[in-house]
């Protein structure tokens, strides 16, 4: 029994550094894609919006900002569009906090996170780009 918990013990700690390493890649991708898809969305109707401004000259998004305003620019659009749905989808999936809490039966929590995983389904492609992206790096 006790070699049983550390095995499980041990489990724990490599789904938990799984669990963490996609919330980081989702969040990453779904900060980036959400500027992109915002610039692509929002270029001329803001183009002398501080945001705009920042993405036109921003060395992270120099070579996506070329290819959203090339001869390919659709074909962009719509793949930044495919990263922004999967990434907030995958962000949602794995925001499922650090553990069950005290007061909380732990089958009931699980039920609350399968809920939570399906409504994310469901809602599936979330392509909402309305709001203006923080400026990062500042």
């Amino acid at each position: 029994l006790e070699d049983e918990v550390i095995n499980l013990r041990y489990q724990n700690k490599i789904l938990k550094s799984a669990i963490n390493a996609v919330k980081k890649t989702a969040s990453e991708n779904l900060s980036k894609s959400y500027e992109l898809v915002w610039y692509a969305k929002n270029r001329t109707r803001y183009p002398a919006h501080k945001v705009s401004n920042w993405l036109d000259k921003s060395d992270e998004h120099s070579d996506d900002i070329k290819a959203l305003k090339g001869s390919n620019g659709d074909y962009h659009h719509g793949f930044n569009s495919g990263l922004l749905a999967a990434s907030r989808m995958f962000n949602e999936h794995v925001d499922i906090g650090e553990s069950v809490p005290d007061s909380e039966d732990p089958w009931a929590f699980a039920s609350k996170i399968n809920e939570k995983v399906e409504a994310s389904k469901k809602s599936f492609p979330d392509l909402r780009a309305s709001e203006f992206p923080p400026i990062r790096g500042k």
